[in-house]
C-alpha cells in the first residue's frame, strides 16, 4: 500500500512538472506548441490520478464534485484555463507532503529559470525591454514581462527561506539570497512590488520567531482574513477613483495607473456575474486600447466571477486558520507577503505560478486525512 502511494506521487509530480514547464518556457517559440499539447495530456492524466484516490468521504467527494463543475463552468465562460489547472492540482494534492513538494519545486524552478535565461542569450526567446518615464530600463531576460521574471525570483527566494528555516548554519545564506533577490529586482526587473516583497522578506528574517508569534497573536482575525480585507480595500479604492481625489490619484500614480485600469473594467464588466466574464482586451496585447487588469483581487472578481471570488477568499481564510492551528508562523508570513503582492499583480493569486497556493488544498482535505503541511509538528 505504501509503495503504491509513492508510485502515485510520481504521477502527480511528473504532470506538475509538465504544467510548470509550459508556464515558464512558453516564450521559447519552438517549445510553445509541444508543451501546450503535453499540458492537455497532463490534465487528463491528473484526472485519472484523482479518480484512483477513491478513499474520499462523502463530504470531501461532494466538495470535489461541486468545485469541479463550478470551475468547468467558469473556464467555459471566461475562456481561460489557469483556474482550471490550479483546481486540478489542488484536488490532486491529496497525500502530497507540502515540505517535500516545495523542495522539489525549488530545484525544478531553478532549472527552468536557467533554461529561460540561457535561451534568451542564444536568441531562442525574446528579452522584452520596458522603459519607465524616469528613463529606467527593465528586462524580462526571456520571460513575457519583467514582472513575471520578478515573481519567479520572489518565489525562489521565499521557497529557499522556508526550506531552510530551521537550519541555523544556513542563516547567513538566507540573508544573502534575500539581498540578492532585492538587488536583482532593483537593477534588472525594476518591479516595484517585487522590490517591496523582497524588502519585507529581509525584515521577516530580522524578526525572531517568538516575536513573530507575539505579533500574530495580537491580530489573528486581521491575518486570517487579510485576503478578504485587502479585496475590500482595493475594490473601494478602484470604484472611487477619480482625478479629483488627491489621495486615490496618488495611489494610482504609484501603482502605475492600476486603479484607473481597474475602474474601467469595474464600469464596463458585469461585476455581479456569477461565473465570470470573457475579457477580450486581456487577451490582445497588440490592441492600442489595451488596459491591463493587474490587481489580483479585482482580476479574480471580474474574470472568474462572484462565486469563485467568495470561494477562493474563503479558501485563503481556511488555509491561514489551518496554519494558525499548527503554529506555522513561517508559512503565515509568506501567505501575508503574497496577499500584499496581489494588490498589484494577479499571477501569484491565480494559476500555478505560485507553489504556495497548494496550501489551499486544506479546503478539500482535513488534517485527519494526512496533513497537507506536515503530519504532526512538534513545536
Amino acid at each position: 500500500m505504501y509503495k503504491s502511494k509513492i508510485k502515485l506521487k510520481h504521477i502527480f509530480y511528473f504532470n506538475y512538472y509538465i504544467l510548470l514547464a509550459e508556464l515558464m518556457l512558453n516564450n521559447i517559440k519552438f517549445l510553445e506548441l509541444p508543451l501546450k499539447y503535453l499540458s492537455y495530456i497532463s490534465i487528463i492524466s491528473l484526472f485519472f490520478y484523482i479518480i484512483i484516490h477513491r478513499d474520499y468521504d462523502k463530504k470531501t467527494f461532494l466538495k470535489l464534485l461541486l468545485c469541479t463543475l463550478l470551475v468547468i463552468m467558469v473556464t467555459f465562460v471566461s475562456k481561460n484555463k489557469q483556474l482550471f489547472k490550479l483546481f486540478t492540482l489542488l484536488i490532486a494534492f491529496k497525500d502530497i507532503n507540502f515540505d517535500e513538494f516545495l523542495s522539489k519545486d525549488f530545484k525544478y524552478r531553478i532549472f527552468l529559470l536557467i533554461v529561460v535565461i540561457f535561451s534568451n542569450f542564444f536568441g531562442l526567446s525574446t528579452n522584452y525591454i520596458k522603459y519607465r518615464l524616469d528613463g529606467s530600463v527593465r528586462y524580462s531576460l526571456g520571460f513575457s514581462h519583467p514582472n513575471i521574471l520578478g515573481l519567479h525570483t520572489i518565489i525562489l527566494c521565499l521557497e529557499y527561506i522556508y526550506i531552510n528555516r530551521n537550519r541555523e548554519k544556513k542563516r547567513l545564506s538566507l540573508f544573502i539570497v534575500s539581498i540578492a533577490t532585492f538587488l536583482f529586482n532593483i537593477f534588472i526587473t525594476d518591479s516595484r512590488i517585487c522590490i517591496i516583497v523582497s524588502a519585507l522578506s529581509l525584515l521577516y528574517l530580522c524578526i525572531k520567531k517568538k516575536q513573530l508569534e507575539k505579533i500574530y497573536k495580537i491580530i489573528p482575525f486581521f491575518i486570517k482574513n487579510i485576503y478578504t480585507i485587502l479585496f475590500i480595500i482595493v475594490f473601494i479604492l478602484a470604484i472611487n477613483y477619480s482625478e479629483s481625489n488627491r489621495l486615490i490619484s496618488k495611489i494610482n500614480e504609484l501603482s502605475s495607473a492600476r486603479l484607473l485600469c481597474a475602474k474601467y473594467y469595474l464600469k464596463n464588466s458585469n461585476i455581479y456575474a456569477l461565473f465570470g466574464n470573457y475579457i477580450s482586451r486581456l487577451q490582445d496585447l497588440n490592441n492600442p486600447m489595451f488596459l491591463p487588469l493587474d490587481i489580483g483581487y479585482l482580476h479574480l472578481l471580474i474574470r472568474y466571477g462572484l462565486i469563485i471570488t467568495v470561494l477562493m477568499l474563503y479558501m485563503y481564510y481556511k488555509a491561514l486558520k489551518y496554519l494558525f492551528n499548527n503554529k506555522n508562523y513561517e508559512l503565515i508570513s509568506i501567505m501575508v507577503l503574497f496577499a500584499s503582492y496581489s494588490t498589484m499583480e494577479a499571477n501569484a493569486m491565480i494559476g500555478i505560478f505560485n507553489p504556495f497556493l497548494m496550501l489551499l488544498s486544506v479546503f478539500f482535505y482535513e488534517v485527519k486525512d494526512k496533513a497537507i503541511i506536515k503530519e504532526k509538528r512538534n513545536l
